[in-house]
């Protein structure tokens, strides 16, 4: 299931990247891919995940993401977000989901909290991201990663 997710995510840069209109333009959506590893109790475990943005200002972004996360716990995570950008790259982002725990069969709301730093190189986007999943069973999960984004 993750390489279909990489074939998708890979289509979809190719066909932006050939619809890309002038650099200068105002690049409303943001797609990005993050890796990276993620903490749940003691346990820790890699995380892939896809997440994309709609810009309805200069400042302000609205999208959703869905995340994997395979190795000592296993689950799906998947909401919607707004994020906030300001500076030269930084951003926070935060909205509700839902978390899928693989192994137990059970699906818990969640609220992610995350802050993120981008180097921004024409289109693309690289850089840091931390993420804190505040869970309804009170038991949050954190990940550390790294994401590589592409605007059009």
């Amino acid at each position: 299931m993750m390489s279909i997710h990489k074939c998708c995510v890979a289509l979809l840069l190719f066909i932006s990247t050939l619809l890309h209109a002038d650099e200068e333009a105002h690049q409303p959506h943001h797609l990005a891919v993050a890796g990276g590893v993620g903490w749940h109790e003691s346990k820790n475990a890699a995380f892939l995940g896809i997440d994309y943005f709609y810009a309805v200002s200069n400042s302000w972004a609205l999208g959703a993401f869905y995340e994997e996360v395979n190795g000592d716990f296993d689950l799906q995570a998947w909401g919607i977000l707004a994020k906030a950008s300001w500076g030269h790259g930084f951003s926070f982002t935060f909205g509700p989901g839902y978390e899928y725990k693989l192994a137990k069969d059970k699906t818990l709301f969640l609220f992610r909290l995350q802050a993120g730093y981008s180097w921004h190189a024409g289109s693309w986007s690289v850089g840091p991201v931390i993420t804190a999943d505040l869970i309804e069973d009170g038991n949050s999960t954190y990940y550390a990663g790294f994401t590589v984004g592409y605007s059009w």
